[in-house]
């Protein structure tokens, strides 16, 4: 408590001091239970206590989605998904093949070049059936 010595204004002095310190005194006490109301408000609050409920669940989620897609397929897994691409890439590879061989087949050069051994075999099994014709 604060006191003043001074003696203007004699004892009103005095008394108004002690006012002031006391005023001080219930705002301070006032502020400090408010602090107090709040703290307890904060925790007793069921709109605080559902939002932490809901940002509890949306840590839990993510940490559970993080988990899952951290995990790595197994060495049997990895061996089935390479023997899945090695099936798909040897029958990508025969169906090109295929399509090319029969392009080819039916191509203007390949006909013209059969039509040319035919020819040129004919030719020489005639001369083959004269040479051995005449004797």
């Amino acid at each position: 408590m604060k006191r003043s010595l001074q003696f203007r204004g004699g004892s009103y002095q005095l008394r108004q001091r002690a006012g002031e310190d006391y005023i001080e005194r219930r705002q301070q006490t006032a502020v400090r239970q408010r602090q107090v109301l709040l703290l307890k408000t904060e925790k007793t609050d069921p709109c605080c206590e559902e939002m932490r409920l809901s940002i509890a669940i949306a840590v839990l989620v993510l940490a559970v989605i993080a988990n899952s897609e951290a995990e790595e397929p197994t060495l049997e897994e990895q061996f089935a998904k390479f023997q899945n691409q090695m099936k798909d890439f040897a029958d990508d590879v025969a169906v090109k093949t295929k399509s090319t061989l029969d392009q080819i087949h039916q191509s203007e050069f390949a006909a013209k070049t059969r039509n040319w051994f035919t020819e040129q075999f004919d030719k020489m099994k005639q001369k083959i059936d004269e040479a051995f014709q005449q004797k």
